[in-house]
C-alpha cells in the first residue's frame, strides 16, 4: 500500500448528483425485481396450495411498497442533494494507514473509519462510498489523475474486501 493518503480535489456538479440517483434507483429496483421474480416462481411451485397465493399476493405487495418506498427516498434524497450540493468545493483524504475517509467542505471536516461506510461501488465515472442505503460520498473520476485510478481500486479492495464493488455498471 501507499505511505501517505491519496488527495482528491473535487468540485460536484448536477450531472454528478443525477448520476448517483440513477445508479442508486437501478441497484434497489435490481434487487426488488430480483425478489418478485423469486416470489413468482415460488408461486408457481406452490400452484397447488389453495392459500399461498394468498401469502404470495402479500408479499407482492410488500414488494410493490417498497419498491415504491425506495423510488421516493431517492427521490427526496436527490432533490435534497441537488440543491444543497451542487457547486460546492470538496477536498477528500483518504488515508492509506489509518483506513479513514477524511472530507473538508467549507471549512467543516468529516472523518469516516472504512468500517463505518456501508460498501464501495464502482460506476462507470465515479466511485461511490455509501454511507447508508440512500447516502454516499461521491468521488467522480475526472478528479483523480487516471494512473491512481487502479491504486485507489487497490486499496478499496484491501480495505473494504466484499463490501468493494468494481465495475458495477449504472
Amino acid at each position: 500500500m501507499m505511505e501517505g493518503p491519496i488527495i482528491i480535489e473535487t468540485q460536484l456538479t448536477f450531472a454528478d448528483i443525477r448520476a448517483f440517483f440513477n445508479f442508486t434507483v437501478w441497484i434497489k429496483q435490481k434487487a426488488v425485481m430480483t425478489f418478485l421474480i423469486m416470489c413468482a416462481g415460488l408461486g408457481v411451485l406452490m400452484m397447488g396450495q389453495g392459500g399461498i397465493w394468498i401469502a404470495l399476493g402479500s408479499v407482492l405487495v410488500l414488494c410493490l411498497i417498497w419498491y415504491v418506498y425506495t423510488r421516493y427516498n431517492a427521490w427526496k434524497n436527490f432533490r435534497a442533494a441537488a440543491e444543497s450540493e451542487t457547486g460546492k468545493h470538496y477536498h477528500i483524504s483518504i488515508n492509506t494507514q489509518a483506513t479513514s475517509v477524511d472530507i473538508k467542505e467549507d471549512g467543516s471536516q468529516k472523518k469516516y473509519q472504512h468500517d463505518t461506510l456501508l460498501e464501495v461501488c464502482e460506476a462507470g465515472h465515479y466511485f461511490y462510498l455509501y454511507q447508508d442505503q440512500f447516502t454516499a460520498i461521491i468521488l467522480p473520476k475526472r478528479d483523480i489523475p487516471p494512473e491512481m485510478i487502479p491504486t485507489l481500486k487497490a486499496l478499496f479492495k484491501y480495505c473494504f474486501g466484499d463490501r468493494f464493488k468494481p465495475n458495477r455498471l449504472g
